[in-house]
């Protein structure tokens, strides 16, 4: 192991650029360094910084998808910025172009961002506004009340501090035509598209202050239109105690995560269980999980 680079804030994402260049977020900082390290070689050549003014940036994806992109995309906390971008970039030549913007940010401050193979969508993740909800309004504040809210928003959606929130969203790559993908993620990170099946694929991290090690980390396919659990519900129809008796209605709505790793690292506790504990359908013959 070498080392290749140091003294970040926080670097966080690392991406790699179709000519080889290693793009860094370096979420701290606010900005995006970019490193030319030679084939065959550990040290860059060139080091430069990308972009900064930024606000915690996350993932970097190039537009459009293959050898030669023309935009460099940045999640920041509270939107999506682009730049324009040609290979061998080490500055950016232009100013940032917001194209998706209020994003709430409190709690979880990651963005994860990638495009469908097509092209044609740009998927968004969103982390919950808190651990598990407990400040939302127990109905929306809306005329109609909760019932009208089903009618109108997809199911599982939060409202109130978690509208948008724990959520895939999914845009144009202009950042126009915004939908909710898919909800109840508590927070939905190394977002990426399995490359044979061209599936959306995620690794959630779960809430806290249930028990230990409940509920497990998981990694699932996002299946557009699906409800997770977050925050009523968990790893199928395993009601949060938080939240008992509130959506009922939705108890054998939720999807199940395809998988758990067969012992789970939590990131949030220290105890270690076999995958048996939970009812997890193990099939992952065809995950391509990037957790960068």
């Amino acid at each position: 192991m070498d080392l290749i680079a140091s003294g970040f804030a926080e670097p966080r994402v690392i991406r790699v650029a179709p000519n080889g260049d290693l793009l860094v977020a370096d979420s701290e900082a606010n900005t995006i360094r970019v490193f030319r390290v030679p084939t065959g070689r550990t040290r860059p050549v060139k080091s430069h910084i990308y972009a900064s003014g930024l606000n915690k940036p996350f993932r970097i994806a190039f537009y459009p998808l293959g050898p030669n992109p023309q935009w460099v995309y940045v999640a920041n906390t509270d939107g999506v910025v682009r730049f324009p971008y040609k290979n061998g970039d080490l500055k950016a030549t232009g100013k940032p172009e917001e194209i998706v913007e209020k994003i709430p940010s409190t709690h979880h401050w990651t963005r994860d961002l990638v495009f469908s193979p097509d092209g044609k969508r740009m998927f968004l993740s969103v982390g919950s506004g808190s651990n598990d909800a407990l400040d939302m309004f127990a109905e929306p504040k809306i005329e109609g009340g909760l019932a009208a809210w089903k009618k109108a928003k997809p199911l599982g959606a939060t409202w109130d501090t978690e509208e948008r929130r724990a959520d895939v969203l999914s845009f144009t790559p202009d950042g126009e035509d915004e939908k909710i993908f898919a909800t109840g993620l508590r927070n939905c990170s190394g977002l990426t598209v399995q490359p044979v099946t061209a599936e959306l694929w995620c690794a959630v991290n779960e809430r806290d202050e249930i028990g230990d090690d409940v509920p497990f980390e998981y990694v699932t396919h996002v299946k557009e239109g699906a409800f997770y659990g977050w925050p009523w519900f968990y790893i199928g129809s395993n009601e949060d105690p938080h939240h008992k008796g509130e959506r009922t209605d939705l108890r054998d709505k939720v999807t199940v995560p395809d998988a758990s790793p067969l012992w789970v690292i939590s990131g949030h506790q220290s105890v270690h269980r076999p995958m048996s504990a939970l009812p997890l359908k193990a099939d992952m013959s065809s995950v391509g999980i990037d957790v960068g």
